[in-house]
């Protein structure tokens, strides 16, 4: 290229004048020669530049995150963003016909190919942090093992393969494969625990060990404890089915993440992470049965008793009792004392509810001598404070019930009198038209 060939000619002055000429020409060499080796420079150093950005490609792959404080995004993809500018620097200057150094060439022409790899492992990383953010914290310790294993999958692109490796593809293979196996894994694991084992825990928990009907519908306390009786039978047997459903799920949860294969000779799941979280959803098991059972205890305490300190409550008869006459007396039949024992055994079969409930872990003893919940809910501190309640009860009603059959004293004389000597003793008086009127206005008057 010469540039005074390309130097336009308007600028030039016209040929009558070759002294002006010649000073042009000569300035516009000057100019040229300066451009060309500025151009020449700058060629040269972006070639070294090239070289300088080609050496990014022998990095590795994966580079971890160097704040270990930083839990976030701790794997990188390692590619240099100067093998970007490289690549389309080269492209301009290919488009405007200047020569660029056969390693631009090259670099150029697997353009779309780093581009993928790149995008691939950054998809990887997306993954890596997706399946890692579903590990539920009661379970991450025991799936160590597995967090261990994908991340010796990872390795190589950690260590061994760069950008120039021939290999990448296959790496790549055989990741996506590690992430789905332990992908599908999470996603069991979780399956269980919601639906096998949190919606039974939830379903259990909410159980309602009585039946008290809202209607104003009253019972004898024999149909009371009756009711009961066949309402805690029919839910013991569920408390019982849900806890063998909840205990097979934990064994079934177990058994899954100790038969999944690992790609490496890395060690089993350490047993006392397998210890923990059995005894993590043992506890659970009892947690529920122990709310379902303080709860249905409550219901009945605030059915029959009412509610503490709630304002103007009124109670809808529960209980069938008649006033009766025995001897001079109006008494209750059945008594108070008999209303607190019907209350008392209804409140003893739905603390027996968990009798048949069996405690875990206990499949190698026979059935009868397999320890049941009951054991631990019976000594509960707050189940305890309910029964206490329960079986004083009645008790904050004795009063009102006493002044209650306190009025029919008034009428005493119905049963204490026999009614022919009271009228012999009135018409002994001789009674008047005024003492009859007397009188029935005293009857008016008790009876109103």
């Amino acid at each position: 290229m010469v540039p005074l060939q390309h130097f336009p000619k308007e600028y030039l002055v016209e040929r009558g004048n070759p002294k002006q000429q010649i000073k042009q020409y000569k300035t516009a060499s000057k100019i040229s020669i300066t451009l060309y080796a500025y151009e020449l420079a700058w060629r040269t150093k972006w070639a070294d530049e090239v070289e300088k950005a080609k050496a990014g490609l022998h990095a590795t792959l994966l580079v971890t995150n160097p704040k270990p404080e930083d839990s976030r995004n701790k794997l990188y993809v390692n590619f240099d963003s100067d093998i970007l500018t490289l690549i389309r620097e080269a492209k301009c200057l290919s488009r405007l016909g200047a020569d660029i150094p056969n390693t631009a060439k090259i670099v150029l022409l697997q353009e779309e190919k780093f581009k993928m790899y790149k995008n691939e492992l950054q998809y990887i990383i997306t993954e890596y942090n997706r399946i890692h953010g579903k590990i539920r914290p009661n379970v991450e310790m025991l799936l160590s093992p597995h967090k261990e294993d994908l991340q010796h999958t990872l390795r190589p692109g950690f260590c061994n393969l760069t950008w120039t490796s021939m290999n990448i593809d296959g790496y790549l293979s055989h990741v996506h494969l590690g992430l789905a196996r332990l992908d599908q894994l999470i996603i069991n694991i979780n399956d269980i625990m919601d639906n096998r084992i949190q919606n039974n825990l939830e379903s259990l928990s909410k159980t309602v060990l009585v039946h008290l009907p809202q209607e104003d519908k009253t019972y004898s306390l024999d149909e009371f404890v009756k009711m009961q009786e066949e309402h805690i039978l029919t839910q013991s047997e569920t408390l019982k089915s849900k806890n063998f459903e909840v205990e097979d799920a934990v064994y079934d949860l177990i058994q899954m993440i100790n038969n999944y294969k690992m790609t490496t000779h890395i060690g089993d799941v350490v047993q006392e992470e397998i210890q923990k979280i059995n005894r993590y959803y043992n506890w659970s098991m009892y947690q529920a049965l122990l709310h379902a059972t303080k709860f249905s205890l409550n219901q009945m305490k605030e059915r029959i008793c009412g509610r503490r300190n709630a304002p103007k409550q009124i109670l809808k008869p529960f209980f069938e009792v008649d006033v009766q006459l025995e001897g001079s007396k109006s008494i209750l039949k059945p008594s108070l004392e008999d209303v607190q024992s019907a209350i008392n055994r209804a409140a003893s079969h739905v603390l027996k509810s968990t009798k048949k409930v069996q405690n875990w872990n206990q499949g190698h003893l026979p059935e009868d001598q397999r320890e049941p919940f009951y054991d631990w809910i019976a000594k509960d501190k707050e189940i305890v404070k309910v029964i206490l309640l329960l079986t004083g009860s009645i008790q904050g009603t004795k009063n009102k019930v006493t002044e209650f059959l306190d009025r029919f004293s008034d009428y005493h004389w119905l049963w204490k009198e026999k009614p022919e000597e009271r009228l012999k003793k009135f018409k002994a008086k001789n009674p008047q038209l005024e003492d009859f009127e007397v009188q029935l206005a005293d009857f008016d008057h008790q009876a109103a």
